[in-house]
């Protein structure tokens, strides 16, 4: 078996970065007169782990739904190669009409086969 070095790039498109190029995003409605997010550039090369941490409502939530496009900047443009996935951990609890069950495995398919794992953990 061939052996990588540590840092090496198999193919061309992991050396796609994650950018974002003067982003500046503002919420819309009356009386949002000054940007969440102002004038950000950033680039993160793929296999770096980044963590956003800061007071209370500076823009760190916003700045992960830009980067997860559930938003789109007022400015500036952000580009997250399509095959690459974002991790969103909201800070506000998020609950599922439905059952407790529900909301434990909101991946149907992936906890199909493993709801007895789950049941043991939570002792149900």
């Amino acid at each position: 078996a061939e052996l990588r070095r540590k840092n090496s790039l198999r193919y061309g498109s992991d050396a796609i970065p994650i950018v974002l190029q003067n982003v500046s995003y503002r919420y819309p409605g009356p009386g949002r007169s000054r940007n969440v997010i102002d004038d950000v550039c950033l680039s993160v090369p793929q296999g770096k782990v980044v963590a956003v941490v800061g007071p209370q409502q500076q823009g760190k939530s916003t700045l992960m739904k830009l980067l997860g496009q559930v938003i789109q900047p007022t400015s500036g443009e952000v580009f997250v190669p399509s095959y690459l996935r974002i991790l969103h951990v909201s800070s506000l609890p998020m609950l599922l009409k439905g059952s407790i069950w529900d909301n434990l495995v909101v991946s149907q398919y992936y906890w199909r086969n493993r709801k007895f794992q789950v049941e043991r953990a939570v002792r149900i």
